[in-house]
């Protein structure tokens, strides 16, 4: 987890936004910050974040789904399901 005190950048969200931008609640971005997958800091004791980084996380997780489908599909077709 990556929380440094620092001031907003001018692309800095806060997590509610960014919670937004992924269709999840505030909470599920705290646990996003906390296992490391997204970078956050504290300004007034409140999480802000890369608009970029949450984009570039959002591409990578759409990705990923549609490589755990292919590979759903491809289980399927070869078993006759």
């Amino acid at each position: 987890m990556s929380l440094a005190h620092s001031t907003d950048e001018p692309d800095d969200i806060a997590a509610e936004e960014a919670a937004q931008l992924l269709g999840e609640v505030p909470s599920s971005i705290r646990r996003l910050i906390d296992r490391g997958y997204l970078h956050a800091h504290l300004t007034d004791g409140r999480h802000r974040l890369s608009r970029a980084e949450v984009l570039a996380y959002k591409v990578r997780q759409a990705a990923v789904r549609r490589e755990t489908l292919a590979e759903l599909v491809r289980f399927t077709q070869e078993h006759d399901i």
